[in-house]
């Protein structure tokens, strides 16, 4: 925290773009003269829909390749038995009324449902090019500026170049391959899954197919079926090329090129939080094929140009300098470590605030489908946290910068998301807590799950937690803040925050003071000791986090309902 605070309290430095300079440029790139070793290590890139962790291997390149409405599960069941949980809400507050905290924390866990699914890689692009053991004058980069990663090094004599990027206007993944000197390129390309898939090649095309499971489990059991989950394609395409290209049964292959251009496309049959992904799903294979064949109508060159007008229409909106000294010449990763030491980098902190809003572009860009936990960027297949949407927190965190650093449209899918959220939140409200409005707790997924989790074994610091859905309403209020929009405000925002506002207030009661607070509350991730049996135990009435969030979301909704002047008796 200490390092985030001098650019909070700069933040009126933030001034229009201005002319740039070679000087300028260097400080918008992340380096390094090495390739990545590990998945952190690598540079991502992604048009908000599809994302891609490039790790400019040599000898070998490999890339992740991931979508972002790809993840386990399908939609879900908000209904529970409202009596059975009722009951267990009864105890769980008559316990805390008589200040048993341990036994009010393990009736907690009476008021807990389902897990939330998990987000999942969908395919790698492996190009294998042989021998890299001479190489030098090795350079991996990635443009912020511009959304473009290069690699170069040089091989017996020959220059060898990679430039990438991740198109939103044509929904592809460009790599441009370059062979400068006597040299050339040749290698072999494959498109391997971690799901369930086929690889084959048809029309001069190498496409990988196949489905997410339909359920993983919080204990890691992977269930998979054909007919159901999410299916997805993903395409591979050389596009510009001399020499030859040949295919076999899964793979292609390079012979003797000088310049070669690959264009990758994906689709998924997701259509909707609330529709099956097979029986009402999206024709993804169509729609990755259009894809690619509209691209395909834009030589490499006028696909890039299309792609810096887009990528630069949101990042150029603003620009940040310290006055720090000029380190760009020295490797990113040296710069952190020195700086992670102790020495002082101002251009640095100023980068990882560019690099921040590089990451929002990237990855959020697909309605009702916000950032998650890693962004859109994810290889395993039990990623941490499931790489899900945490919301004590995260998913909030990862929205902040968008309205100041004037990124307004790229909140629209945590927004949208919230909507989703409001309608199996309904449920929730009713069936878990026994009141009107909507609410969410501690975990949510693309199915905008709202439950609290835990399946009856989760521990109650984390898995009852029930404000989810307020902290994130009061986005809706911060959006309008900045828009100043009343059609927005009373057409979507408000009647959000109103359902909020009414979830908080009836889940308030009476405490033998005669203050009304919120039962069983909960810090989140956060435990205290039970005074009469000495236990490290979580649940509790009234705590600050909550009521904080409360005020807030009352406010907001008070404030609102005085902009559009209705609802005067609420």
């Amino acid at each position: 925290m200490k390092k985030i605070i001098p650019l909070l309290l700069l933040m009126a430095a933030i001034t229009t773009s201005c002319d740039t300079n070679d000087k300028q440029e260097s400080r918008m790139k992340l380096w390094y003269d090495t390739p990545a070793d590990e998945f952190i290590e690598a540079l991502v890139m992604g048009n908000g829909q599809m994302g891609a962790t490039i790790y400019g291997g040599v000898g070998k390149e490999k890339i992740s390749l991931n979508e972002i409405t790809l993840w386990s599960g399908e939609p879900v069941n908000p209904e529970v038995d409202p009596n059975t949980t009722k009951e267990a809400l009864e105890k769980v507050r008559k316990a805390l009324e008589d200040e048993k905290y341990y036994e009010a924390n393990k009736l907690q866990r009476h008021l807990q449902g389902n897990f939330s699914q998990s987000y999942q890689p969908m395919a790698t692009l492996h190009i294998d090019f042989g021998d890299d053991s001479n190489a030098t004058n090795y350079r991996r980069e990635l443009d912020l500026k511009t959304a473009t990663t290069k690699i170069g090094y040089t091989l017996d004599g020959t220059r060898y170049t990679r430039t990438y990027f991740v198109s939103n206007p044509d929904k592809v993944m460009a790599i441009e391959l370059v062979a400068k000197g006597r040299g050339t390129i040749n290698g072999e390309i494959s498109l391997p899954s971690l799901l369930h898939h086929a690889t084959t090649t048809s029309d001069g095309i190498l496409i990988t197919e196949g489905y997410a499971p339909y359920n993983i489990t919080h204990s890691k059991e992977v269930f998979w079926d054909e007919n159901r989950g999410i299916h997805f394609a993903t395409l591979v395409k050389p596009v510009e090329y001399d020499g030859k290209i040949t295919f076999s049964e899964n793979k292609l292959q390079l012979h003797d090129c000088k310049r070669v251009v690959l264009l990758i496309t994906a689709a998924t049959s997701f259509n909707g939080y609330d529709k099956d992904p097979v029986r009402e799903g999206r024709d993804y294979m169509a729609v990755a094929h259009q894809q690619l064949t509209d691209a395909e109508k834009h030589k490499f060159k006028e696909l890039h140009k299309r792609h810096i007008a887009d990528h630069s229409s949101l990042f150029n909106r603003v620009d940040i300098e310290f006055n720090g000294e000029d380190k760009s010449h020295i490797p990113t990763d040296q710069r952190l470590q020195e700086y992670t030491n102790g020495g002082e980098d101002r251009d640095l902190e100023a980068l990882y605030l560019h690099f921040s809003r590089y990451l929002t572009i990237s990855a959020s860009r697909t309605n009702s489908v916000p950032m998650n936990l890693q962004g859109i960027w994810n290889e395993a297949l039990h990623p941490e946290w499931k790489s899900n949407y945490t919301t004590n927190i995260n998913v909030e965190q990862n929205y902040w910068p968008t309205e100041v650093m004037n990124l307004s449209e790229l909140h629209e899918p945590m927004l949208s998301f919230i909507s989703n959220l409001a309608k199996t939140g309904t449920y929730t409200a009713r069936n878990y807590y026994d009141c009107s409005g909507w609410a969410a707790c501690h975990n949510s997924d693309i199915w905008a799950m709202s439950n609290p989790v835990g399946e009856q074994r989760g521990k109650p610091r984390w898995a009852n937690w029930n404000m989810g859905g307020g902290w994130m309403a009061t986005h809706l209020w911060e959006h309008y803040l900045y828009t100043l929009d009343q059609k927005y405000l009373a057409e979507v925002a408000y009647p959000l925050l109103k359902g909020a506002a009414e979830f908080c207030c009836d889940f308030l009661v009476e405490d033998k003071q005669g203050y009304l607070v919120p039962s069983p509350s909960t810090s989140p991730e956060n435990e205290f000791i039970d005074p009469s049996t000495g236990k490290v135990v979580a649940t509790c009435y009234g705590s600050t986090c909550d009521l904080a969030i409360i005020r807030e979301v009352l406010t907001a909704t008070i404030s609102a309902a005085e902009v559009l002047d209705i609802d005067k008796p609420l």
